[in-house]
C-alpha cells in the first residue's frame, strides 16, 4: 500500500512550490547537463541560460544540439556551448571529458540526465554493455569520475563550497530491487531479460551510484543527488511500441515540468544539503527506492564499475611531488615500459599524454632525486637514460641487475652499496609475464616466481642497511619499498610451494596460476616487510597498476595479445599515476 501510494503520488503530484524564478542568480557558475538537446536537458539548460550560467549542451549529435542552442538563443538571448558526447562508447566519454578540461578548471554543477529506455534488445554499447545500462549508468560514471578534479576545484570556488552532481533516475527504480550483474553486458542472461527489467536496473543503478559518489566524496564539496523527473513527453518514449505510447501518453506531463526536480537539486540553497537524498515530481525529497537503501549494494556496484577496466581519473598529479633533492632512489625493469614511464611525466596529464610513452624516473628526476635506473640490459637501460636526459637535463644512473640470478642480484646490491650509504625509496616494478614453461632462473626457480618474487626479495634484504640509514636521515623518518603487484593477484588463493623451483608439479601448473602465484607473492612479501621492519621506518606497499600495454606482453600468443593488449589495456601512463600515488601516499603517511 505505502509503495502504490507512493507511485500515484509520483504519477500526479501535487503543485510545486519551486518554480524557475526561485533560481538564484549563477554568474560564474560552470555547469554540463548531459542529453541537453531536447526534452528535460533542453528545458534544464534554458532554465540555466535564464539565471546566467555558463552551460556546456552535451549531446551526441551535433546537429541536434547546435539547433537546441539555437532555439535556446532565440528564447533566452544567451548561448549554450556544445559539448559532444556519446556516453555509449567510453572512448568518446573520455574524449568529451578531456575537451572540457581543456577549457575549464572547474565545474559546479553536473546534470547527468541523459538516458535511454527499453531499446531494442539487440542493441549494446561500443564496449558491448547492456545500452541502456551502459548509457545511463556506465557512461554516467565514468564521465562523472574524469571530472572529478574540476568538481572538486569548483566545490572549492563556490560561496556554499559545494558542487552539485544530479543523476536522473526514474520511478522504475522501484520496480526491482538488486542488479543482476550477469545481464550488464552482453550475454545470454541478459537477452533472456526484459527490456523493461533491464530499465529499472538501470534506473536503480543511477540511484545507487548517486549515494555511492556522495558518500565518497561529500566530505570534499560533492553534493550527489537522484531525481525521478516524473512522467514526460519527450523523445525517451521513441523506443515504445503503439500501444504502450497510446496508453501511458494520457498521464505525462510537458517537459518543462520534468526540468523542475533536478533544478531544485542543483541550484536551491536547500540542495546543498541534499547529499545522498532521492527526489520526486516536484521538487519533493522522499525515501531512497527499497533497493537503493542497502549501501552493500551500491559498493558491489563501485567495485564492479571500477573494475571495468576505465579507473577514474587519479586525484594526485605529478605536480604534488615534493622536492626530492637529497633522495636516492631505485627503480628496478626501468629501461621500458611503466619503469622508464615512471621517470618521465612532465607531459603525462595533457589530453595528449596517454597518447604517449611517458617514463617513472622523469617524475623522480624532474623532482630532483637521484635516480638508479635498474635493468638487465645495458644496451636498452644507457638508451633510456640518453632519453631522459633529453627530456629533463638531468641523468639517470645505470646499475645492471639481473632479478633472475641471485648472484647478479647480489653483485648489483654490492655495487650499489659501494657508492651510496642511503636509499629513500626503492620501486620493485620489474617482472615477468607467462613466460614459456621451460624457461627458469639460473637457479632453477620458475622464471616468474623467482623473478617477480625471489629477485625482489633478496635485492631488498642486501639494501636493507642502505634503508634503515635512510630512514634515519629523513626528516619524517621513513623509506618506502613500492612493490608491483597485478590484478592476477586476486586469482591466487595461496602459493603451491611445490611449484617454486623446476620440478613436475610446476610443469604441470598453467603459466597463468603461476603468474598469480608470483603476483600475490609480491603483496604477501610487502606486508611481512612492513611487519618486520615498519618500527624501523620502513614504509612497504605494494599496488596494482591497471591493465595495461607494455613489454610484458612479449610471451602472449598472437591471439591472446590482441584481445588483451586492445580490448582489456590502457596506456602505461595510467599505471604511472597508481605507482606515483603510492609514493605520495607514503610521503603522507597513510
Amino acid at each position: 500500500m505505502g509503495l502504490a501510494f507512493s507511485l500515484i503520488s509520483q504519477a500526479f503530484p501535487p503543485k510545486s512550490k519551486f518554480n524557475v524564478e526561485d533560481i538564484p542568480d549563477l554568474s560564474g557558475r560552470v555547469v554540463i547537463v548531459t542529453g541537453a538537446n531536447t526534452g528535460v536537458g533542453k528545458e534544464t539548460v534554458k532554465a540555466l541560460l535564464q539565471h546566467n550560467a555558463k552551460v556546456y549542451v552535451a549531446a551526441r549529435s551535433q546537429d541536434k544540439a547546435e539547433q537546441a542552442i539555437q532555439d535556446l538563443k532565440e528564447q533566452t538571448g544567451k548561448d549554450g556551448i556544445f559539448l559532444k558526447l556519446d556516453l555509449g562508447d567510453l572512448k568518446g566519454v573520455k574524449a568529451s571529458a578531456e575537451e572540457f578540461l581543456s577549457k575549464e578548471k572547474e565545474l559546479h554543477i553536473l546534470f547527468n540526465n541523459a538516458g535511454v529506455m527499453v531499446p531494442p534488445i539487440d542493441q549494446v554499447t561500443a564496449q558491448d554493455y547492456d545500452l541502456q545500462f551502459g548509457t545511463n549508468v556506465v557512461g554516467h560514471y565514468y564521465f562523472t569520475t574524469l571530472l572529478l578534479p574540476a568538481l572538486i576545484a569548483g566545490a572549492k570556488s563556490s560561496p556554499d563550497g559545494k558542487a552539485r552532481v544530479v543523476n536522473t533516475s526514474s520511478s522504475a527504480a522501484y520496480f526491482t530491487s538488486t542488479i543482476d550483474f550477469n545481464t550488464l553486458k552482453n550475454t545470454d542472461v541478459r537477452k533472456k531479460k526484459g527490456a523493461w527489467q533491464l530499465y529499472s536496473q538501470s534506473k536503480l543503478g543511477n540511484v545507487l551510484f548517486a549515494n555511492e559518489f556522495g558518500r565518497r566524496y561529500g566530505d570534499q564539496g560533492i553534493v550527489s543527488t537522484s531525481v525521478n523527473p516524473g512522467n514526460l513527453r519527450s523523445d525517451l518514449q521513441r523506443h515504445l511500441s503503439f500501444f504502450e505510447r497510446t496508453f501511458i501518453n494520457w498521464m505525462l506531463y510537458p517537459a518543462s515540468f520534468g526540468a523542475l526536480t533536478q533544478l531544485y537539486a542543483g541550484t536551491s540553497p536547500q540542495g546543498a544539503d541534499m547529499n545522498g537524498q532521492f527526489l520526486i515530481p516536484w521538487a519533493r525529497p522522499a525515501a531512497l527506492p527499497s533497493g537503493a537503501r542497502d549501501p552493500k549494494l551500491g559498493e558491489e556496484l563501485w567495485k564492479w564499475l571500477e573494475e571495468q577496466g576505465f579507473p577514474p581519473k587519479t586525484k594526485f598529479n605529478v605536480d604534488d611531488i615534493p622536492d626530492l633533492s637529497g633522495k636516492v632512489v631505485i627503480v628496478t625493469g626501468s629501461n621500458t615500459g611503466i619503469g622508464k614511464e615512471t621517470a618521465k611525466v612532465d607531459h603525462l596529464f595533457s589530453p595528449q599524454a596517454h597518447r604517449q610513452l611517458a617514463y617513472l624516473h622523469v617524475a623522480l628526476l624532474i623532482h630532483n632525486a637521484k635516480v638508479y635506473l635498474a635493468g638487465r640490459s645495458r644496451d636498452k637501460t644507457i638508451a633510456a637514460i640518453d632519453d631522459l636526459k633529453a627530456q629533463t637535463g638531468k641523468e639517470g644512473i645505470y646499475l645492471e641487475l639481473d632479478l633472475g640470478d641471485v648472484k647478479s642480484v647480489k653483485a648489483s646490491a654490492e655495487e650499489f652499496l659501494s657508492k651510496e650509504k642511503e636509499l629513500h625509496t626503492l620501486f620493485n616494478n620489474a617482472g615477468v609475464m607467462l613466460c614459456p614453461i621451460d624457461m627458469i632462473t639460473a637457479q632453477s626457480y620458475d622464471l616468474q616466481f623467482g623473478t617477480n618474487v625471489l629477485g625482489h626479495f633478496y635485492f631488498t634484504k642486501l639494501l636493507l642497511p642502505a634503508l634503515l640509514a635512510g630512514a634515519k636521515s629523513s626528516p619524517d623518518g621513513h623509506v618506502r619499498v613500492v612493490s608491483t603487484s597485478s590484478f592476477a593477484a586476486y586469482m591466487a588463493k595461496t602459493v603451491d610451494f611445490n611449484t617454486l623451483k623446476d620440478s613436475p608439479a610446476r610443469r604441470k601448473a598453467s603459466k597463468l596460476d603461476l603468474y598469480a602465484q608470483s603476483k600475490l607473492g609480491n603483496v604477501l612479501f610487502s606486508n611481512e616487510l612492513a611487519r618486520w621492519y615498519g618500527d624501523q621506518g620502513i614504509i612497504s606497499t605494494s599496488v596494482n597498476p591497471g591493465n595495461l600495454r607494455s613489454d610484458l606482453q612479449r610471451h602472449l600468443t598472437v591471439f591472446r595479445r590482441r584481445l588483451m593488449v586492445r580490448l582489456l589495456t590502457s596506456t602505461i601512463s595510467f599505471r604511472l599515476e597508481l605507482v606515483l600515488y603510492s609514493v605520495d601516499n607514503a610521503l603522507h603517511r597513510i
